[in-house]
């Protein structure tokens, strides 16, 4: 029986039906997607989901909304400033879709984390951390649960050079590279897509040591809002791909 509930108000829906039909939307409406980092990438990626028919999706991270994110970060706006970055984003898509119902995780994903990845349909990652996000695709390998994972959309300029691909083939994203060491060191031989940037890094880092007292001490690159935008586009409709059955990269 369809849940009504889940539906998003008469008309919202009405262009995406044409292009999906509404058997999909209501599987869409139907999963359950978790999102791991609602930075930059995230950010996008949830609003697009939830404006592609998604309806039930947790959002994970344990950062606030600081005014260095306002150049890139969705829900960064000067009133969100301080907000806990799950809270403000969520708070943004049940603006966008009322009935979305939202799972606000505050904290950090690590190899002790409680988290139960089986009780989503679909894991999202975009987080930052480099251990961070070899674990979660390690746990979801593990518990079975279809997985996709942005890299590093940092040092970028052309959001045309976004691409998806197996977290195997793909070429000039260093992050990824660092990433099939760590996981062929763990003996990890499966397979997951991945979205990256074919462009070569562009631009300066600041290193933790230098970064101002009293600020957290990790590298800091510089960020462009088009690539970062692309980036969690790109995240999203592959998905939304994998949550219908289809193939994550287009033929």
């Amino acid at each position: 029986m369809e849940n009504s509930s889940l539906r998003s108000p008469e008309g919202a829906d009405s262009r995406l039906e044409l292009l999906l039909g509404r058997d999909a939307l209501d599987a869409l409406a139907a999963r359950r997607v978790l999102l791991v980092g609602v930075g930059g990438v995230g950010s996008w990626c949830a609003e697009a989901l939830v404006r592609s028919g998604v309806r039930r999706i947790a959002l994970m991270d344990d950062d606030v909304v600081a005014p260095s994110n306002l150049n890139r970060q969705l829900h960064a706006t000067v009133p969100a400033l301080g907000t806990r970055k799950p809270a403000a984003m969520a708070r943004r898509l049940r603006e966008v879709v009322p009935e979305c119902e939202t799972e606000e995780i505050d904290a950090f994903f690590g190899a002790d984390s409680p988290l139960r990845l089986a009780d989503y349909d679909l894991v999202v990652d975009a987080i930052d951390t480099l251990r961070s996000k070899t674990e979660l695709a390690l746990r979801a390998a593990r518990e079975g649960v279809p997985f996709v994972s942005s890299m590093g959309a940092a040092r970028k300029l052309d959001p045309t050079q976004v691409r998806v691909a197996s977290i195997w083939k793909t070429d000039g994203d260093p992050l990824a590279r660092e990433m099939r060491i760590r996981l062929r060191r763990e003996g990890f031989s499966g397979d997951y897509p991945c979205v990256y940037s074919a462009e070569r890094p562009v631009g300066g880092v600041i290193p933790p040591e230098s970064a101002p007292a009293g600020t957290l001490r990790k590298t800091v690159c510089g960020t462009a809002a088009p690539v970062v935008a692309a980036f969690g586009m790109a995240l999203a409709s592959v998905a939304l791909r994998l949550l219908l059955g289809l193939p994550a990269e287009s033929r």
